[in-house]
């Protein structure tokens, strides 16, 4: 089975990463006070829609910009980089103290990864839902949302959404 959603996971970014890039896209707010942190924060999620490989180096290098960067430590420390530093006490942490200093955006961002780690999947699909919501011209929370749609069993759903953006 989980074989089974990795392939299906794959298979969604790559149809996701062929999507018309002559738009401008937004990019997800983040509260961080070094602009060398933020470009390797978008570096990274970039990174993951089309390999994967660097996302933990990158993270890790945002952090070293600006070791306060709350959505990078935990990013990095969740199942987004795809990396050992898979943390759930750190993003426990974060989530119960950190939260009130970030934007609206990332603490939604930082709570579906949460509860993606906490095997909280149906909550984890219901934050990215409520993230395209209300930010509905952001091209990475479509496709975070449709790849969270994916681990949830619902492949229509997570195709439908790459397809929408």
């Amino acid at each position: 089975m989980r074989s089974i959603l990795s392939i299906l996971t794959v298979l969604f970014l790559f149809g996701c990463s062929n999507q018309n890039t002559d738009v401008q896209l937004k990019l997800i707010t983040t509260t961080t006070t070094s602009e060398e942190a933020r470009a390797l924060f978008y570096q990274a999620l970039e990174e993951d829609e089309q390999n994967g490989q660097n996302v933990e180096e990158l993270l890790k290098s945002a952090l070293d910009k600006d070791p306060n960067f709350i959505l990078a430590k935990a990013l990095l420390n969740s199942p987004f980089a795809r990396g050992t530093a898979n943390n759930i006490e750190v993003v426990s942490e974060i989530v119960n103290n950190s939260l009130d200093k970030v934007s609206e955006m990332e603490a939604l961002f930082i709570m579906a990864y949460y509860h993606i780690m906490t095997g909280e999947r149906e909550l984890s699909a219901q934050e990215f839902n409520k993230l395209k919501e209300l930010y509905p011209d952001y091209h990475h929370i479509w496709l975070y949302s449709g790849v969270t749609q994916s681990y949830i069993g619902d492949v229509k759903v997570a195709i439908t959404r790459c397809k929408e953006f």
